[in-house]
């Protein structure tokens, strides 16, 4: 039996591809892991330098991660309350 690389999306009404990443995914993946890296490690840290540091780095990476959604296309991301929500157009 062929396997189903997708899925239907009743609330959006498209295909979504389970087997590729796309390319916006790809390109935001690093700076997102990094990011997730610093914050943790401005968590388990107790040297101040060391933590100003790790929150420094981490906010950049966030505002470049903001930006780069951002200028994808606004209406179709929402960044709230420190986290990405798909807006449904209606």
């Amino acid at each position: 039996m062929l396997q189903k690389w997708w899925f239907q999306n009743p609330e959006l009404g498209y295909h979504v591809c389970k087997r590729w990443k796309g390319i916006v995914l790809r390109a935001i993946e690093f700076p997102l892991k990094k990011r997730l890296q610093y914050k943790q490690l401005y968590r388990t840290t107790d040297d101040p330098e060391l933590r100003q540091l790790y929150k420094q780095r981490s906010d950049a990476l966030k505002q470049i991660l903001v930006k780069s959604l951002d200028s994808l296309d606004s209406r179709l991301v929402s960044w709230c309350g420190g986290y990405l929500e798909p807006v449904i157009a209606t």
